[in-house]
This record gives structure tokens, sequence and C-alpha cells, in this order.
């Protein structure tokens, strides 16, 4: 019988150096795992944060709804502090996603389809007739659940009505079935059939 060096208590001799009895051990084990993370976290900061996003990626199927939506708002609200800021951070982290394996595969395909289903798709309308519904406009978008906006003709692009993902096989779409958007509201409006 040996006397444990913490709480002075008398253990059983199970190993030849035993300083703790079984308690105090797994207290002091515990502590020392901190420890040992702590320098870990230190010394390899990059394999930190791959560990983090892994974390995170678990905690956001875990969590509920409701925290979801908190969740949500809190990123709208950092957004909307300095959208330019963000919008240069969404656009580099995109860039990162694009150039690894994954986002290269998912990037492909996602074009793929679309250019799939465009195929199968006609349009009834010349280029002429394009060009000055474009001059109709004088550069001002339409806005997509927001007022109009002054953009240029050269920044409006081609939106369809119905979507693309939406239409029939072999729908031929006319110069009515297509309005111009700039970028932003076309994203905005994805595939949604409302003009």
């Amino acid at each position: 019988m040996t006397k444990c060096i913490k709480c002075k208590k008398e253990c059983e001799n199970k190993h030849h150096n035993v300083i703790y009895c079984d308690e105090c051990r797994i207290i002091e084990r515990k502590k020392g795992l901190a420890k040992a993370d702590k320098k870990y976290n230190k010394n390899h900061p990059e394999k930190r944060k791959e560990l983090t996003k892994r974390n995170n990626k678990k905690r956001w199927a875990s969590i509920t709804p409701e925290q979801k939506q908190k969740e949500c708002k809190r990123k709208r609200d950092d957004y909307w502090k300095d959208p330019e800021k963000m919008r240069k951070y969404n656009r580099k982290k995109y860039k990162k996603w694009v150039s690894s394996i994954e986002g290269k595969i998912k990037h492909r395909l996602s074009n793929y389809r679309r250019r799939s289903r465009e195929k199968l798709c006609g349009h009834s309308f010349t280029i002429k007739e394009w060009s000055d519904k474009l001059d109709k406009t004088k550069g001002v978008c339409p806005g997509y659940n927001c007022e109009p906006h002054f953009v240029g003709i050269d920044k409006l692009t081609l939106d369809h009505t119905p979507p693309i993902s939406k239409a029939p096989k072999g729908y031929t779409y006319k110069i009515d079935d297509v309005t111009p958007l700039c970028m932003s509201c076309n994203c905005k409006k994805r595939d949604n059939e409302d003009k």
C-alpha cells in the first residue's frame, strides 16, 4: 500500500511507480491532455483550422432549425456591415474552393447540367430583337424584389421566364419570355417563375 501524492489516501500498489490513486490519476491525465492539446494547437495552427472546419460541419448537422436561423441572421448582419469587404472575402473563398478537386468537379457538373438543359431549349428571337429590347431599357435594370436601378447596357444579362431548369423539354423562348436583368438580380431570381 502506498499514499497518493494529491489526496493523501492509501492506494493499492497495482503498478511499480504508484504516485496517484485511481481517481486522481484520471484528473491528472485530463490536465496533461489539455496541456498537450494547447501545445499542439500552438505548433500546428493549419491543422487546427482543418479540425475546426470538420467540427463545424458536424455541429451544423446537429443543431436545431431555430439555431440555424439565428446563425444565418448573424451572418447576414455581418455581411451588411461592410458588403464590399464581405464580397471580396467570398470571392477569395470561392476561388479557393473552385481550385480544390471537389470544387472543380462540382463546378463543372453544374455548368454541364445547365448547358445540356440550354441545348434542349430553343430561342425563336433574333439578336437584333434582343439588342432593341436592351436599347429600350437605356441601361436600367427593372430589378427583382428591388427598385429599378441603372447599371449600363453592357452589364444587363438575359433572364428566362420560365427558368431553364423548369421549362419543358423542347421549349422555345420568344422575345416576350426573356427580360434584361443585371447579374445580381438574375442570381437572386434563380429558378423563380415570377417576372
